[in-house]
């Protein structure tokens, strides 16, 4: 496999963190609701959207070699 070049990973990243945003928003959205019965019907999307924001986030970090939230 050969190495990508910088255009590449720029590009790879910039669209990573976009769709980290994304599910960062989710994750904000779901954690915020005041109402208990409320919330437990979200804990799964919460649950799902954090997974998938720290999946992210680790690719971010390979491609990028820096955190996502540096």
């Amino acid at each position: 496999m050969s190495n990508p070049d910088n255009n590449i990973i720029d590009e790879a990243t910039l669209k990573l963190s976009g769709i980290i945003g994304v599910f960062e928003l989710i994750v904000e959205l779901s954690s915020g609701i005041a109402v208990a019965s409320e919330y437990r019907k979200n804990t799964t999307m919460l649950d799902f959207a954090f997974y998938i924001s720290q999946e992210l986030q680790g690719v971010y970090k390979t491609l990028s070699g820096c955190d996502y939230r540096s």
